[in-house]
């Protein structure tokens, strides 16, 4: 008995159908570029990097702390950056404090801002006044090297003479601690010697 062409044309496309294919060549994929985290210039970092910070320890205008604070902006949103501050001792690590992670912001944006506040009496800046201090604030986000200095990236082969695996993002600000004898005829201090 002959079959129907339709019933014939089914069973032609339900073979067809039902073959497949195996892809077994690798899927090219391009992972995303690595930007590095960059400071903002201008109003987004206080106290000004360009000009040294005074601060009285006496007198009306005396202070107690000093706050400092940095916009940062990593193109890659899902990082989490990680600070380091050096006071004074850059390259031995004497004055290094690891500030620890700063997530990736919870609104998407490419936007953060590291903050940190230094106390003028005690600590760091409180000793030997009146006397210059050279802070230094280091945003990575690919971690740090293993040795000093203190604020570098990992390299490529986990050695000093290795590349660096990224670009670490750094602000450098000068604080002149004044305990009233640079003022009224004693020595203006202006620029703490930096370059």
């Amino acid at each position: 008995m002959a079959c129907p062409l339709h019933i014939l044309a089914l069973a032609a496309l339900g073979g067809a159908a039902g073959a497949g294919c195996l892809v077994t060549d690798p899927v090219p994929y391009e992972p995303s570029e690595n930007i590095p985290p960059i400071v903002l210039p201008g109003a987004s970092i206080t106290p000004n990097p360009l000009h040294l910070r005074q601060v009285q320890l006496t007198g009306p205008e005396a202070e107690q702390s000093v706050r400092f604070s940095v916009t940062v902006v990593d193109f890659n949103t899902s990082d989490s950056l990680a600070v380091r501050r050096m006071i004074d001792d850059l390259d031995g690590g004497g004055g290094l404090t690891d500030m620890g992670q700063v997530p990736p912001p919870t609104s998407g944006g490419r936007e953060r801002t590291v903050e940190f506040e230094l106390q003028v009496t005690t600590g760091p800046l409180a000793a030997e006044q009146p006397r210059c201090h050279k802070i230094l604030l280091a945003i990575s986000d690919r971690g740090w090297g293993t040795g000093p200095p203190f604020y570098l990236p990992p390299t490529d082969d986990g050695t000093s003479t290795g590349e660096p695996l990224t670009v670490v993002a750094m602000v450098e600000w000068w604080v002149w601690v004044d305990d009233g004898t640079t003022g009224g005829g004693g020595p203006a201090v202006t620029d703490c010697g930096q370059r």
